[in-house]
């Protein structure tokens, strides 16, 4: 839309155009109708009846659109300085203060979605995900059960093959010192050590030494084989 206004200058006294970047009162402030300083909005098509033209009038044949034809942005601000602005190219939108939506946006349920966020982040005693909530690209894990994330994880516990919860490592070789790398990544380890005719032994000394690494000493040089436990 356009507009026509005179604007007096107070350092010249002379008569003319609004400047650019003038403060100006408009709009439904000291007056019902769509004005500029108090003087009515002559539209691009002239219209302006009785020389008052509401908002609603302007936008009655469609939405309401402000168009950046220019390289600046549309800013709103607020009297306390917070500001709403778009990027006049990009389209970003920039918001300084609080943002409060009711409703949907792009049909999430905003409403719905801050009382549950706010349930999970004050640490209210609820369920924070059903199992079926966990998600598992491992087919072997395709059935886990459970009405919260305890439940389920003993669900994949017992799931989990017997076979990556221990190790069996073989001394052909008399030592007395046997070096076993697991390769398991944990450092909750239990050994049991038998001799080569499976009878438990006890070692001088069982030392981890790191998360896939076990040592195990003997007074004197000894066969057989441990077995090892993760919890």
């Amino acid at each position: 839309m356009a507009f026509k206004e005179l604007h007096l200058s107070n350092e010249t006294g002379k008569i003319g155009r609004v400047p650019d970047g003038a403060i100006s009162n408009i709009g439904g402030t000291s007056h019902s109708t769509f004005t500029v300083n108090g003087v009515p909005v002559l539209l691009n098509n002239g219209f302006s009846p009785d020389g008052n033209v509401t908002l609603q009038s302007v936008y009655a044949a469609g939405p309401g659109v402000i168009t950046l034809t220019t390289a600046k942005p549309f800013i709103l601000s607020s009297s306390s300085g917070n500001t709403f602005s778009v990027h006049q190219t990009s389209g970003t939108v920039s918001i300084s203060g609080d943002l409060f939506i009711t409703g949907q946006l792009n049909s999430v349920n905003f409403t719905a979605f801050y009382n549950a966020f706010s349930v999970h982040t004050n640490n209210i005693v609820l369920p924070k995900h059903l199992s079926s909530q966990i998600y598992t690209d491992d087919a072997a894990f395709d059935s886990i059960s459970g009405s919260n994330v305890q439940s389920a994880l003993q669900s994949i516990d017992s799931s989990i093959s017997i076979s990556s919860k221990t190790f069996k490592h073989t001394q052909n070789t008399p030592s007395t010192a046997w070096v076993i790398t697991h390769n398991r990544n944990s450092e909750y380890v239990m050994a049991a050590v038998y001799d080569a005719d499976k009878f438990q032994v006890l070692p001088d000394q069982i030392q981890i030494i790191d998360d896939n690494t076990v040592h195990i000493t003997f007074g004197s040089a000894q066969a057989g084989y441990a077995a090892l436990f993760f919890a």
